[in-house]
């Protein structure tokens, strides 16, 4: 696939960061990305709940119930999300986390043998980007 993961294509079309897409939302995405199949079919395919919205859950359930066991368990431990990152992703003040950062993230959580640090990794950085931000770890 274009993005190398559903998770991937979900952050390039959810630019807002909000876990969710309206219909007008996804087809100034779809157009953007230049889709020329029939945007509205699409939509009905993609709209399980049939509420008006898309999110990343309907489109691919495991890696939304990955992203959010992983960021509760941050937030748990951190008290929220910004400490988390300042604490185990970017303790260095670098501005970007790495894959190892994330693997050693899991290894205080105790979630390494639950969540593996590659997958989780690609789950949270951009297709083919060796590193990701606060803002695209956590949108406003």
């Amino acid at each position: 696939n274009k993005f190398g993961s559903v998770s991937a294509g979900w952050r390039v079309l959810d630019e807002e960061g909000l876990n969710r897409l309206t219909f007008n939302e996804f087809c100034n995405a779809c157009r953007k990305l230049g889709y020329s199949g029939n945007i509205k079919q699409l939509w009905t395919e993609l709209d399980h709940a049939c509420n008006g919205t898309i999110t990343l859950a309907e489109l691919d359930g495991e890696a939304a119930s990955t992203v959010k066991q992983y960021k509760t368990a941050l937030a748990d431990r951190f008290g929220d999300l910004l400490r988390a990152w300042c604490s185990v992703l970017d303790p260095q003040g670098s501005g970007k986390a790495e894959e190892k950062e994330v693997a050693q993230s899991l290894t205080v959580l105790g979630l390494e043998d639950q969540i593996s640090s590659k997958k989780l990794f690609k789950l949270l950085a951009s297709p083919g980007a060796t590193c990701f931000t606060l803002l695209e770890f956590d949108p406003p």
